[in-house]
């Protein structure tokens, strides 16, 4: 089979529409796509929002649900989905229009979210904080095309293996869900704060060091040409988007690292995404490397003797004071986070250190169930990632 897997050129195989479309040509009850409402890795679309409901304010592209919308801003995301239906997306969102005659468009969306493919877009955006894949570069891109039989086979073969994939994933969502409903119980809504908790600034609750609390340095400080090969870690959004501080390949010398010292992290302290996908937590574990936040996150240090990391990363990740500190629902994309000056006048409600570690016990023995779904997960997409490899080589 594997010399009927011919490499063409995307641009052979599908067409890439930009059809821009002002806001005053698009209705309110249009359906509209943006990054945010596309989960990463999964081919899974969160939810459609109305064109009324998003506000729009800037051309946007049109599509069909004959496309495949591929995110090409930040494309180690991996945001690539089939739409059930005609819309209006984000231009940070590609309309990829497979040619029916010669490609499917089920087997091109799965080729287009390989760990091949992304790894492949990775490499050749540019952008340091928000890189970006062109158009005119996607075009180039190789794709694997057997014929359209092969494609179908090949396509319906993986989709039972994903349908899988999901019905774990599900599992996984409600757990968060159970996790949520159990903080409500314990704390209540903390936009409303029913139990009367103490409610005390971030100035409160940060250790009494300096820069306890610090938004990361202005662009111009880290400029692609003082990065070095290895070093200390420059710890960027994606890392508190990800919650991963394995990935990434910045890194800065000695010498600059002691210069920014104000800008360095520590065990335990929370980075939060603020350009961009924003509102984004991720607490620093202990075998995190030495290194500094970019210009993109912000960092707390706490005073553990009144609240835990844990505790108030979940705080800070409820819908209720997602809007007070961003003025938006979890993950939402906007431009910018507000000034730390505003976030230090916010008021947090903050149960005892009792009730907290009685919180994350409940946490720890749900994420101990968790992690045996997930390993389960890593197994499934494991074998998914193989039979993706295996078939866009030939070898199935």
């Amino acid at each position: 089979m594997e010399n009927a897997f011919k490499l063409r050129p995307l641009e052979d195989v599908a067409i890439i529409e930009r059809k821009a479309i002002l806001p005053s040509q698009i209705k309110k009850s249009d359906s509209y796509l943006g990054l945010e409402d596309i989960e990463g890795g999964t081919g899974r679309i969160v939810a459609y929002r109305s064109a009324a409901e998003a506000e729009l304010k800037s051309a946007k592209f049109k599509f069909t649900k004959h496309h495949i919308l591929y995110g090409k801003l930040r494309p180690y995301l991996n945001k690539v989905v089939m739409p059930d239906r005609d819309g209006v997306c984000s231009t940070d969102i590609l309309p990829i229009l497979p040619k029916k005659d010669i490609m499917n468009r089920d087997y091109l969306a799965y080729f287009m979210r390989s760990a091949r493919f992304v790894k492949l877009a990775s490499a050749r955006s540019a952008g340091a904080n928000l890189p970006r894949l062109s158009p005119s570069e996607l075009s180039k891109f190789m794709v694997a095309c057997p014929s359209l039989e092969i494609q179908t086979m090949l396509a319906n073969l993986l989709k039972k293996n994903e349908s899988a994939l999901e019905k774990r994933r599900e599992a996984i969502r409600l757990l968060d869900d159970f996790l949520k409903s159990t903080f409500l119980e314990m704390f209540g809504n903390p936009g409303e704060n029913p139990k009367d908790l103490p409610l005390l600034t971030l100035g409160q609750i940060v250790a009494s060091e300096r820069h306890a609390i610090k938004r990361g340095p202005f662009g111009g400080s880290l400029k692609k040409e003082i990065f070095v090969s290895s070093g200390y870690k420059v710890y960027e959004q994606k890392h508190a988007i990800q919650n991963d501080f394995k990935i990434g390949s910045y890194y800065v010398s000695e010498t600059k690292f002691v210069e920014m010292t104000p800008f360095r992290i520590k065990l335990d302290d929370l980075i939060i995404s603020c350009s961009g996908t924003i509102g984004k937590i991720a607490i620093v574990p202990k075998d995190a490397e030495k290194g500094i936040i970019n210009q993109a996150l912000l960092k707390l240090t706490l005073n553990k003797n009144k609240v835990l990391p844990v505790y108030f990363k979940f705080l800070l990740e409820m819908p209720a004071m997602q809007r007070k500190l961003f003025g938006f629902s979890h993950g939402s994309s906007i431009k910018n986070v507000a000034s730390v000056a505003t976030l230090k006048t916010i008021k947090y409600p903050i149960a005892s250190l009792n009730d907290q570690t009685r919180f994350i016990a409940v946490l720890n023995r749900a994420h101990n169930l968790c992690e045996k779904m997930e390993s389960s997960e890593t197994e499934l997409q494991n074998l998914f990632n193989a039979l993706t490899q295996k078939a866009f080589k030939g070898e199935l």
